[in-house]
């Protein structure tokens, strides 16, 4: 969404909606529109205009495996980096190499970040069920 300049002006709320809904419809999830908006708290009418804001992006035209597979090239970094060396921000400070390219601070920072990220999905898959 961020791609397709869709975030521009709009609430967090709804753009989170239009995103369950679709991440729900393209997992096999059969959650109404009603659903969504419920534990978004945004009325229908915001959803809907979010879905069909997307659905008029170029990604909204994507089948679920080419909309996957344009995400994970977007996210999966290009990097040329040495083993055991440091690419985070303390590289220059002569930080020691802990683990994926990290030193130990950066890397606890990357894990609770993962833990609390898994914590949410848990917390709104909890609140869809």
């Amino acid at each position: 969404m961020k791609r397709d300049w869709m975030q521009t002006g709009r609430k967090p709320s709804g753009l989170c909606g239009a995103a369950l809904y679709i991440a729900a419809l393209s997992h096999g999830y059969d959650y109404t529109k009603a659903d969504i908006a419920a534990v978004v708290h945004v009325c229908e009418a915001t959803l809907f205009k979010r879905l069909i804001e997307f659905e008029s992006t170029d990604s909204g035209s994507l089948t679920i495996e080419d909309f996957l597979a344009k995400a994970y090239e977007e996210t999966v970094p290009k990097c040329s980096a040495k083993y055991g060396e440091v690419l985070c921000e303390h590289k220059d400070k002569g930080a020691e190499h802990f683990s994926h390219g990290l030193c130990e601070e950066c890397y606890d920072n990357v894990t609770h970040i993962y833990y609390v990220r898994n914590a949410l999905v848990f917390m709104l898959h909890s609140l869809l069920i």
